[in-house]
């Protein structure tokens, strides 16, 4: 196995090079630059052309992306961000932290929900907790989750006042204390718990229907003629094999929340790598949207092998070759 996971890396080299060379032409041929927001009634034109000049922009492209993938790959440096004045990679190495305990709890929270709800529905096909799970998942897919957050944001953090609806911690408190640690959780459970709603569908479709095809299987009937409770063969026996379909999603479901879930994080204004995305598009802040894509790029390339190696550990039957 260890063999293939080698050879899938190498492989990955190729597609890296091919996104990145996609990733870069295309912020090029966006309209417009970072300087261009500087540009006003009073602004002098030479100083906007130095500006240009001393950032490289009037370099013919393959120039450009030449010295952009040789900062990479020499030192990796992915540049500066015109908008933040920081290190392309100081600003993305704060902002993931933020991303990735949002992920953890999203994460938790979706399997939490998920994986009882999708049992019991299968286990108690066509009863009333059967159907409603089904309505449940009908609303949880059809709603838009810009829709669903903004219905969070007015109920739970205008009229009730649980939460507070933006940001990712209070302002005013010591780093590393428990309550600062109180306050980044605070901030994080509304955007958490309105991604791990969008989040819960796929899971608990393919686990209730996994159960429903289980329960007819040799092995179940086997165990039920043998005495074995009825508990233990949906613990032991059934529960199991539903797993599969899940753990095939699971490599793509960790890189994934990693990537930051942008409608919820700009909706929420939570200072992560999806609001991030966003906001340097808008600004054609080109360093930092030419990074964030290239590693949501390696995420996905990664997501995919992890999710083959997971299936490998929970069906010993597979494995990768």
């Amino acid at each position: 196995m260890w063999k293939t996971v080698l050879r899938r890396f190498l492989i990955m080299i190729p597609q890296l090079i091919i996104l990145s060379v996609i990733v870069f032409f295309i912020g090029k041929m966006m309209p417009g630059d970072p300087f261009t927001g500087l540009i006003t009634g009073d602004t002098d034109p030479a100083a906007i052309a130095a500006l240009r000049e001393k950032a490289g922009l009037n370099d013919p492209w393959p120039i450009q992306y030449k010295n952009w993938i040789s900062r990479i790959l020499g030192n990796g440096d992915f540049g500066k961000s015109y908008t933040y004045k920081m290190q392309v990679s100081t600003l993305i190495g704060q902002r993931a932290q933020n991303t990735l305990w949002l992920s953890l709890l999203t994460l938790i929270l979706t399997y939490l929900i998920a994986v009882p709800l999708g049992v019991y529905a299968g286990r108690y096909q066509n009863s009333k907790l059967d159907k409603a799970v089904i309505v449940y998942n009908f609303v949880s897919y059809a709603i838009p989750s810009f829709v669903l957050a903004l219905l969070m944001i007015l109920i739970f953090g205008y009229k009730l006042g649980w939460v507070p609806t933006t940001g990712s911690v209070e302002i005013g408190i010591q780093k590393g204390t428990a309550a600062y640690y109180g306050s980044r959780f605070h901030y994080m459970i509304m955007p958490a718990v309105t991604s791990a709603i969008l989040s819960t569908t796929t899971t608990i479709q393919y686990l209730r229907n996994e159960v429903i095809d289980a329960k007819t299987q040799d092995y179940v009937k086997t165990a039920r003629s043998k005495g074995v409770p009825t508990n233990k063969v949906y613990s032991h026996h059934i529960f199991r094999n539903s797993l599969l379909p899940i753990a095939a999603f699971f490599g793509f479901t960790i890189t994934g929340l990693l990537s930051g879930t942008i409608f919820i994080e700009t909706i929420f204004g939570y200072p992560g790598m999806g609001e991030l995305f966003i906001s340097s598009i808008n600004s054609r802040d080109y360093s930092v949207m030419n990074a964030l894509v290239l590693l949501f790029g390696v995420l996905t390339l990664v997501g995919s092998l992890l999710s083959d190696i997971i299936m490998s550990i929970v069906d010993p039957r597979i494995r990768i070759e």
